[in-house]
């Protein structure tokens, strides 16, 4: 059966091989990457808040709208961990809002380099505010004020996550989407669902071939009907004497190639 196995192996076109080599190569590359990513986030989840900062970027989704329309709800906002004395003011900046308990991204619009009097350490303190006049979360109980310009945050290099250095609506939804356990299951389960299924049609392909293998014997066996005993020796032994003769000759050829593939 290995041997059937084998030679079906051997007769696989070559787009199938290197389609099954990339496959293999993407499942192990997201399985380390996935792995790396979430043993990196229990690591350092207290350094930035809970944000998970991978190799010094995180990838947030945005989840209300004091700052669209510049970030929709639901799009990707790409943060860098920065220098505090690197932010300046329109900055758009990701933080701790230790008031709420929540982490904000909201736009610079004050730089302070002041004494901390928690520790009397001279840091930065910033004062943020959102950029949407129009919205639902900066409203009042009463349904009140709604333009988060006039609502600001302040807090000190301490709460500060880094800046946003980019967006994109698209891979927000992507983003939002894989980042669920649906979302890895079914990343996943391309690649996997391409190995299982060759994997199948290999094994079927092989078992088909054994049946034929074992089958030839039997037809010539058939064949030989109304021969005499020494007509029916004298076949076996020709018919033995062909197959020993081929497999010398195949493993003359594999010692061949062999030989070519070492010069």
């Amino acid at each position: 059966m290995a041997e059937v196995i084998e030679k079906e192996k051997e007769k696989k076109p070559l787009w199938r091989r290197i389609t099954g080599w990339i496959m293999t190569v993407v499942v192990v590359g997201m399985v380390g990457f996935f792995a790396a990513f979430m043993i990196n986030g229990q690591i350092n989840k207290d350094k930035h808040f809970g944000v998970n900062m991978f190799l010094g970027t995180a990838t947030l989704v945005v989840q209300t709208d004091s700052m669209e329309p510049l970030y929709p709800v639901g799009s990707a906002i790409f943060v860098k961990n920065v220098e505090p004395s690197t932010i300046q003011v329109e900055d758009d900046v990701t933080f701790f809002y230790k008031t709420w308990g929540l982490v904000v991204t909201h736009r610079v619009s004050k730089i302070e380099l002041a004494i901390d009097p928690a520790d009397n350490v001279e840091k930065y303190f910033f004062t943020v505010h959102g950029i949407n006049k129009d919205s639902q979360q900066c409203a009042d109980t009463n349904g009140g004020e709604r333009d988060c310009t006039d609502q600001t945050q302040y807090f000190s290099e301490d709460y500060l996550i880094g800046k946003v250095t980019g967006k994109s609506v698209a891979f927000g939804k992507v983003y939002g989407f894989f980042t669920t356990i649906w979302g890895l299951i079914f990343l996943l389960a391309i690649p996997a669902g391409y190995l299982i299924t060759t994997s199948v049609i290999d094994i079927v392909k092989a078992a088909k071939m054994e049946d034929e293998e074992e089958s030839k014997p039997a037809e010539a066996v058939a064949g030989m009907e109304g021969l005499s005993p020494e007509d029916i020796a004298r076949l076996k032994e020709e018919m033995l004497n062909e197959i020993i003769e081929q497999k010398q000759k195949e493993l003359l050829e594999k010692e061949r190639k062999e030989d070519e593939t070492h010069e």
